[in-house]
């Protein structure tokens, strides 16, 4: 890491700690002891840095994803002007919206900013560019990870509430919402039907052909088919299907959710009935396969970085 300025660095933080120290300080001098909430603790290292120029060489593997380049967007805590200017102060490069880049800080408001910000689509064009090792914090996240060390994503033994803090954080509570899980297609022979099985018959797959089974398409036309679900816009069938809003835009992790879990009910389904569903439920099967491989796997599951600090 570059000689920090000190001098600059204290500019920048100094302000910040000032509104909270005081009460902090005492409660450390009662306890003797970090607290364990994540703000309390990053205002312990500030306290320590600007007063006893207290400051760990961060972990190598943060390093790494740092010397990638940062990308941070929004303010508060810190204004997002003066964040980039402490990255670059520390000697780490700060890259733009449009670039690849290793981490991503997000403040709390992007209401201030002076041009409208599609957080879903900026993260989607940093996260390509970055090949799958985008890390996301928020501005405390990544300044406690700084000042102690401690990269928040790799301490298994870091006694803070992460959890609780990302869930107070609108835009990363945003951004975990990108998360889910990929559906199985387990069920039980004879119990009770979740949907009717006839429900694959209509619908937005089936509007665009999609069909499997006996009288089926063969697997490339099936593809192709989803192919473009994914990446169409929808809005020509306002009032054609119900709930055409739970699709989402396209190209998006709610479309993908949407496909993958609508092919899964209806393989569900198709095992529980009492009939010889074992062709279609195959070639669902199949289809549900080649998805994840194409669209999931690397971009929406949790061991792709837009994972999160270990809870």
């Amino acid at each position: 890491m570059a000689e920090h300025n000190k001098s600059e660095i204290d500019g920048i933080l100094k302000p910040w700690l000032d509104k909270n120290i005081e009460i902090l300080r005492s409660s450390i001098e009662e306890s003797g002891e970090l607290p364990s909430n994540l703000f309390d603790q990053l205002l312990t290292f500030l306290y320590f840095w600007i007063k006893y120029d207290f400051l760990h060489e961060p972990e190598q593997n943060f390093q790494d994803q740092l010397n990638l380049g940062t990308c941070s967007i929004g303010n508060k805590p810190l204004d997002e002007k003066d964040f980039d200017h402490l990255i670059k102060i520390w000697g780490y490069p700060v890259h733009g919206r449009k670039m690849s880049t290793g981490v991503l800080v997000l403040g709390r408001d992007l209401e201030s900013q002076p041009e409208k910000i599609n957080l879903d689509d900026l993260i989607e064009n940093i996260t390509r560019g970055a090949g799958g090792e985008l890390r996301i914090y928020s501005q405390e996240m990544f300044l406690f990870s700084m000042l102690s060390g401690w990269d928040i994503y790799e301490e298994d033994d870091c006694d803070l509430d992460v959890k609780v803090h990302i869930l107070s954080h609108p835009l990363l509570q945003k951004i975990r919402n990108h998360y889910f899980e990929w559906p199985d297609t387990f069920a039980i022979p004879g119990s009770k039907h979740e949907i009717n099985i006839d429900s694959s018959k209509h619908g937005v797959l089936s509007i665009f052909g999609y069909k499997v089974g006996l009288d089926g398409l063969n697997p490339n036309q099936r593809r192709n088919i989803l192919n473009t679900v994914y990446e169409a816009e929808l809005s020509f069938l306002n009032g054609k299907v119900k709930n055409l809003n739970s699709w989402s835009y396209k190209k998006s992790s709610r479309r993908l959710q949407k496909m993958a879990y609508a092919i899964a009910y209806f393989t569900k389904n198709a095992k529980k009935s009492p009939n010889d569903n074992s062709v279609a439920i195959s070639e669902w099967e199949s289809d549900l396969a080649w998805l994840k491989v194409k669209y999931y796997d690397g971009r929406y599951d949790q061991k792709w970085s837009w994972n999160w600090p270990k809870t």
